[in-house]
């Protein structure tokens, strides 16, 4: 499977990753890079802060051993679910500034995930609580010589597009929305079969996903300002 998607990737007109997210697992993230992943997020953040950053370190030492793949890494605790992975809201702890320079510099991510208020899944209330001055705090003291590490921002989906306009200008450069494209295919899917109870053709099916599919990720590249900066 890997294979395969390591074709389709290398051979897209714009660079594309193969990413693992938010894995738990080191031998996990290992293995996936052994497999050919070009991307690996290891997410020790509900660990203490010492045990992040070693479980972190080992995995980019590995992951840049074998040279070609990039490595994320998280601090402080995103709200909501992510891949199974359940953190209730008065767990949530936002990054420390200070920390994430230390936790950057200790660990050598290539991408960092510092947690903001934003939440994973579907925002209960209109107005996300995000903290967008820490954001900017900790993008100026990481990256305020020219972008050494770019920051994530996690749980994307859902946020006002004031926000998104807000935390692209206090620092940050990769959004996930992954509750986002997971509705839309799902949602297409309910779309297309309800429309069609007497038809049996996946290959339809299939092409009227993806075209659902392509519409929001290439909303999401507008919104972003994506557009020429492969």
């Amino acid at each position: 499977m890997v294979n395969i998607f390591r074709t389709l990737a290398e051979s897209a007109p714009v660079p594309v990753c193969l990413h693992l997210d938010h894995s738990t697992s080191i031998d996990y993230c290992k293995k996936c890079a052994d497999a050919g992943y070009t991307n690996i997020m290891i997410d020790a953040s509900k660990q203490s802060y010492e045990e992040n950053i070693r479980q972190t370190k080992e995995v980019v030492d590995y992951c840049h051993a074998i040279g070609g793949i990039s490595v994320e890494g998280e601090l402080g605790t995103v709200g909501g679910v992510e891949d199974q992975i359940k953190v209730a809201e008065d767990e949530a702890q936002l990054a420390n500034p200070e920390q994430s320079v230390e936790f950057v510099e200790r660990t050598g991510v290539d991408i960092f995930a510092p947690a903001i208020g934003t939440a994973h899944g579907v925002y209960k209330t209109k107005n996300p609580k995000i903290d967008f001055e820490r954001m900017a705090v900790i993008h100026k003291m990481l990256n305020g010589n020219g972008i050494k590490t770019p920051l994530v921002v996690h749980g994307g989906t859902g946020l006002p597009d004031d926000y998104v306009t807000k935390l692209l200008a206090a620092g940050g450069a990769k959004f996930n929305v992954s509750t986002e494209l997971k509705h839309t295919l799902l949602d297409a899917k309910w779309e297309y079969l309800s429309a069609h109870r007497d038809e049996y053709d996946p290959g339809k099916l299939d092409v009227f996903v993806r075209d659902a599919t392509r519409k929001a990720v290439m909303h999401w590249m507008d919104k972003l300002g994506c557009e020429g900066k492969a």
